[in-house]
């Protein structure tokens, strides 16, 4: 799958699958354990908050045996993968087509009975994502996005409809934002916070765009750059008239995998909160 490479997009038809799949195999593989999670099932990979479950792992072995049916000549993988072959990861910037799975963003929570997680897809072809997928198992909401064709929430009865980012209102005051768990360790956190009104933080990627790209927040300062978290979700923000970038004025690409990812609904607050970070990464 080396060499010259062009960017391919997704049918509507191909996106429906994509959504039909990750629905089915949700409702078999994650939402049957939820809330009933032994012991023994749980895993520690890099900390005791990093976490993996029989479910994320069955979930993406599914996941990866159906969409590689779907779509043979794509890369499929998902975050358990890389887990055990980082090396997966240079699929992003040498393969064609390459599919990327969170089968479970926010394990924690997951395994704790909150019920905030989800299930994101990213298609990347040429090394940019063209299309997005998160999946909320538990409202059964997807959100989606095209390069190029905007971005909606498609419910379980099938209805779809437009979503956006939160308007530019100066009259709701100061804004409100999310910030990465790992800032909150951090000992710049109370710069990074000082801008919002309210901060938060879902513990779960899939949620915290979920809340950017439908209106409920303004911004979020990301602290890692995993693709499985980010790739999808930083296009359908973008689709649903988000701006982002990283502190250093790059901006995101699926291929990154280190760097500070800052997403707003303005591009104003996006540059105050991309100079606050540049300032607390350099103290």
């Amino acid at each position: 799958m080396s060499g010259a490479r062009k960017v391919t997009t997704l049918s509507p038809e191909l996106a429906g699958q994509i959504d039909r799949i990750v629905r089915e195999v949700v409702a078999h593989e994650v939402r049957p354990h939820f809330g009933r999670i032994a012991p023994e099932a749980v895993a520690k990979k890099s900390s005791a908050i990093d976490l993996v479950t029989a479910a994320d792992q069955a979930a993406e072995r599914e996941l990866i045996a159906r969409l590689t049916a779907l779509m043979p000549e794509a890369d499929v993988f998902g975050e358990e993968t890389v887990a055990e072959d980082p090396a997966r990861l240079d699929a992003i910037a040498t393969s064609d087509q390459a599919v990327i799975i969170d089968p479970i963003d926010g394990t924690w929570n997951y395994a704790k009975g909150i019920a905030v997680f989800g299930t994101i897809i990213a298609v990347i072809s040429g090394g940019e994502t063209v299309f997005g997928l998160i999946h909320d198992p538990i409202s059964g909401e997807s959100i989606q996005a095209h390069r190029g064709g905007g971005a909606w929430c498609l419910t379980p009865d099938g209805k779809s409809a437009a979503i956006s980012v939160a308007a530019d209102d100066p009259a709701e005051g100061a804004p409100v934002g999310l910030v990465g768990s790992d800032w909150m360790r951090h000992p710049g956190f109370p710069a990074l916070a000082a801008p919002f009104a309210r901060v938060s933080c879902h513990g779960a990627s899939a949620h915290d765009y979920r809340s950017l790209c439908t209106g409920r927040y303004h911004a979020s300062i990301c602290y890692g750059l995993n693709a499985w978290d980010h790739a999808a979700g930083q296009l359908i923000h973008a689709e649903a008239g988000g701006v982002s970038g990283l502190s250093n004025g790059q901006p995101y690409s699926p291929k990154l995998r280190a760097g500070r990812l800052i997403l707003a609904h303005t591009p104003e607050l996006l540059e105050e909160l991309r100079q606050i970070v540049l300032t607390v990464d350099a103290a």
